[in-house]
């Protein structure tokens, strides 16, 4: 399978989870959020390694996100759980060789008061990374963690994550353990 239709099939599955969730939004629930990350810092561990690798990234040329996705939409499925499908992209060239990584995921968030008001939250996700370039890969990921969400005003609201991922093994010789991930972010998001 090509890294065309990869990215195509990916971006296909990430449109269809938007719609199902935009539906599923009930008359009266919590409004829409469309937002990205302002802040990320995240540490990245590879199975039998000693390795770490630190990622850190604020909006600029890291604003749509390397392994985190950037962007998101929040779709309420009822006063205390949403929907958050969520958009990865980079593309990277150096001397002549380049890489594209798109991560496409879905968060579910169960908060443990209304999703109107400030409130801690858990979330449970799970998505792709496809790579293309000099090493072409599609790889699942999965995570979960706590989170705090407190409306700014009427319109926006900030939300703060602690968060794990893990990627599972890869079959080439470049990573061939699972890498854990372990970070925090900020999100802004406006209401609609």
């Amino acid at each position: 399978m090509s890294a065309r239709t990869r990215f195509l099939s990916s971006l296909s599955i990430l449109f269809a989870l938007t719609a199902c969730s935009g539906l599923a939004h009930a008359a009266g629930a919590p409004p829409t959020e469309v937002g990205f990350t302002l802040v990320g810092v995240s540490v990245l561990k590879e199975s039998g390694s000693t390795h770490e690798t630190w990622l850190v990234s604020a909006p600029g040329g890291s604003f749509l996100g390397t392994l985190e996705p950037g962007l998101h939409a929040t779709f309420s499925l009822g006063d205390r759980a949403s929907l958050e499908p969520q958009l990865g992209f980079t593309y990277y060239r150096q001397q002549g060789y380049s890489t594209t990584i798109l991560n496409l995921s879905m968060q579910v968030n169960i908060s443990l008061q209304s999703w109107t008001s400030s409130t801690v939250y858990l979330f449970g996700r799970g998505g792709v990374l496809v790579t293309s370039g000099g090493t072409s890969a599609t790889k699942g990921v999965f995570g979960g963690g706590l989170g705090y969400r407190a409306p700014i005003r009427r319109h926006a609201v900030a939300r703060w994550e602690a968060y794990y991922n893990r990627y599972p093994a890869s079959y080439d010789s470049y990573n061939p353990g699972h890498t854990n991930e372990f970070g925090i972010r900020v999100k802004l998001g406006v209401l609609f």
